[in-house]
């Protein structure tokens, strides 16, 4: 049966999330907390009947809401002893149905990975298609740049807020914003966030820097995000087309992150790019959609 997750459903969370990412897993902690308290999340969980014939929360989806009418499947987890039971498949389709007859959604998307081959197949069994595709690096810088090697010039690199980073992203001329800004969407931590409703990004993310890279008569070149999670940190570049723009901005958020004292971290690369990076990704994040 389905319900509404309550705060009081943390201990089984936890364990639910145990295993996953190698025990790495920060949804109960980072996630879980502002499904509960957010009034723009719809947080909901699967019990079964265990061994001992009462029900135990075997699975735990959300859904989150946003003011462009799309909703985001965030979070889908299904306790180790659970899985194979489609479990995933009717928390999928029960949130789907929700959003059709209880949030009159425009339209529903999420991100998944490239080698998450069940969650592939679950996409593609409820009709999402593939919209964006990007690569992504496990505690790996993936860019060994020599700045000799490469002209550029002075650095710009400059801090700014996410109500700044959205009016600079607004001004550019449309085609060079597709192409640092795909879909007009910011990538954050397994999520999409449209640039007109910069709200949602500053409800799920607090603890966030960003660094842009700004030319000389104040247009945005490039910019990257890094977000402070408990255990490890995750940045998204997203270079300039131009090539030697981009290289000074890896160059520089390069330094940034090796002052950063983090156990684990993860780098993701975003927009349009012509150059080669040093190492291949590990995986490529995908976002996928459904029309309703």
């Amino acid at each position: 049966k389905f319900r509404r997750l309550e705060s009081s459903d943390l201990p089984a969370v936890k364990d639910i999330c145990s295993d996953v990412y190698d025990g790495r897993d920060t949804l109960p902690t980072t996630l879980f907390p502002k499904w509960i308290e957010s009034e723009s999340s719809f947080p909901f969980g699967v019990e079964v009947l265990n061994s001992s014939g009462s029900y135990e929360l075997a699975g735990i989806a959300n859904i989150a809401t946003t003011k462009t009418g799309i909703a985001w499947f965030q979070g889908l987890r299904v306790h180790r002893n659970y899985r194979r039971m489609r479990l995933a498949e009717k928390l999928h389709d029960h949130r789907i149905y929700f959003c059709k007859h209880s949030l009159n959604a425009s339209r529903i998307q999420y991100v998944t990975n490239e080698k998450n081959t069940p969650a592939r197949k679950l996409a593609e069994k409820f009709g999402f298609r593939l919209i964006a595709k990007a690569p992504f690096w496990d505690d790996c810088f993936p860019f060994s740049l020599d700045p000799h090697q490469h002209e550029y010039t002075e650095s710009s690199l400059v801090t700014i807020s996410l109500l700044e980073l959205i009016s600079m992203i607004s001004q550019l001329d449309p085609s060079v914003r597709d192409s640092l800004v795909p879909n007009s969407a910011l990538y954050m931590d397994f999520a999409y966030h449209h640039i007109s409703d910069p709200e949602s990004v500053l409800e799920k993310h607090e603890k966030l820097s960003i660094y842009a890279e700004i030319s000389p008569d104040k247009k945005l070149r490039s910019f990257s995000i890094i977000i402070l999670n408990p255990n490890y940190n995750t940045t998204v570049i997203n270079p300039n087309a131009d090539k030697n723009s981009a290289i000074l901005h890896m160059l520089n958020i390069r330094q940034v992150l090796s002052k950063l004292e983090k156990k684990h971290f993860d780098v993701h690369l975003q927009g349009k790019f012509d150059f080669e990076v040093e190492k291949q990704p590990d995986n490529y994040t995908l976002l996928m959609d459904l029309v309703l």
